[in-house]
C-alpha cells in the first residue's frame, strides 16, 4: 500500500506548536520500512501527532544538493563513524519555495546540531555564504564542491503533547537510484524516549532503528570509486524492502 496524501488524517499543526518543536539540537533515530508498514504505523499514531502543511500539502517535495570535498571526506567520515562529523547541503523546500544552506554536526555525544541560513530560492552557490560556513563547519568553503542530489516526498509530524518531531520520507531518489516502496522514518527528540507513541508503534510492527544517512547511501550507490564497504548491508536492506 502506497501512502497517499488523502490518507493522512492528522490534525493540522498550528504556528505555536511548530515553534515549540523546532528541535535544532536533538537525538535522531532512523528506521527503514516498507510503505505498507508505514501506513500501519501512521494509522496507529494519528491521535497523538499533528501534521505540518507546506502550502496546504500534507506530503511535501524536497530536493537536496550535498557538498563534499574531492575525496568525499564528509561521506567517509560518516562511514567510519567519526565524531564530530559534518554534512553540508542546500535543501530546496519546493512547495514552500524556500531554500536553506544547512550544516549538520554529529557531536561526540551522538547528538545532532543543525545550523541553517536562508538563501535565495533554488540558489546553489556557496560563495555568498562563506562566513556562515566558516562559523559552523571546519571544512573551508573553497574545498567544498557539489556532490550528489537526493529527492523525496516528506510527511512531517509533531507531537501534540510530547516534545517530538517525526519525518517520513518516501519516493526516494538517490542520484540515479529510485526507491518507490521504501520509507525512512526519522524520530527527533531532545533525548531518547523509547515509550513515545511513534516508538511503540514502530516496535509493535517489528521495526528496529538503523544507522543510515541518505547522503552516504547515495555515495555508496552512485560513486563506486569511494570505498564504502561497510555500507553494503544497508544497501541490501534498501533493495530487499524495495523488492518486497
Amino acid at each position: 500500500m502506497i501512502v497517499q496524501e488523502e490518507s493522512l488524517d492528522f490534525s493540522v499543526a498550528d504556528i505555536s506548536l511548530l515553534q515549540a518543536r523546532t528541535l535544532l539540537r536533538r537525538v535522531d533515530q532512523k528506521f527503514l520500512l516498507s510503505q505498507e508498514k508505514l501506513h500501519c504505523v501512521l494509522q496507529a499514531i494519528t491521535p497523538h501527532y499533528s501534521i505540518v502543511l507546506a502550502k496546504e500539502k500534507r506530503l511535501s517535495r524536497y530536493k537536496t544538493l550535498y557538498f563534499d570535498t574531492k575525496d568525499f571526506l564528509c561521506a567517509t567520515e560518516h562511514h567510519r563513524g567519526r565524531r564530530p562529523r559534518y554534512k553540508v547541503r542546500i535543501r530546496h523546500y519546493l512547495d514552500r519555495e524556500l531554500s536553506f544552506l544547512e550544516v549538520k554536526k554529529k557531536n561526540k555525544r551522538d547528538r545532532t546540531i543543525k545550523f541553517r541560513r536562508e538563501i535565495e530560492f533554488l540558489d546553489e552557490q556557496l560563495l555568498s555564504s562563506s562566513r556562515f560556513l566558516f562559523d559552523n563547519c571546519p571544512i573551508p568553503a573553497s574545498e567544498l564542491e557539489p556532490s550528489l542530489y537526493t529527492c523525496f516526498g516528506r510527511i512531517t509530524l509533531i507531537g501534540k503533547t510530547i516534545h517530538e518531531r517525526i519525518t517520513c520520507d518516501v519516493n526516494l531518489q538517490f542520484g540515479q537510484h529510485h526507491f518507490s516502496n521504501v520509507a525512512i522514518v526519522e524520530v527527533k527528540q531532545p533525548r531518547a524516549n523509547w515509550r513515545s507513541p511513534i516508538m511503540c508503534a514502530l516496535r509493535s510492527n517489528g521495526i528496529r532503528p538503523v544507522s543510515l544517512s541518505k547522503y552516504t547511501a547515495s555515495v555508496a550507490l552512485n560513486k563506486p570509486s569511494v570505498m564504502m564497504n561497510m555500507y553494503f548491508p544497508k544497501l541490501r536492506t534498501l533493495r530487499n524492502i524495495e523488492n518486497g
